[in-house]
């Protein structure tokens, strides 16, 4: 991907986590890799506003400021020790959406219940404990759990981290867990919740009709 499209695709996500309510003013960021560079919504910008020179370039390994003038993400260590978590890693989408947040709150892992959770989001979702996001040890506890396998972690009273092959990816995972949050809610609610089994899990995962749609959709993992 080029910096042109990285930036384009930013943009475009960005607009929609805004139009999607999954923040409020300059709450949240993206972030894409480009090679060894990777780009992230500056701090202070909010999505709605944002335009391509809203991004700014860092060095992967190191978070220094490669490409841009201004000020990246606090959270941009949290964005970089997801990328490099995984093989195929190239985008990550961090927002506050308020069913993740209210979910978050109870610590309960959340799994998955209809068979497009687990097509795309791939694993459950586990519930971290509340550790301020701008540094170094809540990077290093981000990265453990997309090293173990998941991909996406929610964030006891903050929000939400989410990876994928791309935006695109990130995004659809961020609000088909925002919706199977609704879904588990509102069936509590109702008086009977059930889950996807093992076996279930399995059989929608290797049937050939959701390879091919994750492949028709640009995010086979």
């Amino acid at each position: 991907m080029t910096k042109a499209e990285a930036l384009k695709e930013l943009v475009k996500a960005g607009k929609k986590i805004a139009e999607l309510g999954y923040v409020i003013g300059p709450g949240g960021n993206t972030s894409v890799r480009c090679g060894n560079t990777v780009y992230i919504k500056a701090s202070g910008a909010s999505f709605e506003d944002c335009n391509p020179k809203d991004y700014v370039g860092v060095d992967i390994n190191t978070g220094e400021l490669v490409d841009g003038k201004r000020r990246p993400s606090c959270e941009t260590l949290a964005h970089l020790a997801c990328l490099q978590a995984g093989k195929g890693i190239g985008a990550v989408v961090h927002c506050h959406p308020i069913y993740v947040l209210a979910w978050g709150m109870g610590g309960k892992m959340l799994r998955a219940c209809n068979p497009e959770m687990v097509t795309i989001i791939g694993s459950d979702v586990p519930v971290m404990k509340y550790t301020p996001s701008a540094g170094a040890p809540f990077a290093k506890k981000l990265q453990k759990y997309i090293k173990d396998g998941y991909n996406a972690v929610i964030i006891q009273n903050h929000g939400i981290f989410v990876a994928g092959d791309n935006i695109r990816q990130a995004l659809y995972r961020t609000r088909l867990i925002e919706e199977g949050i609704k879904t588990t809610v509102t069936a509590k609610i109702l008086g009977k919740m059930r889950y996807m089994t093992s076996k279930e899990w399995k059989e929608i995962d290797n049937a050939e009709f959701e390879d091919y749609r994750r492949t028709l959709l640009k995010m086979k993992g």
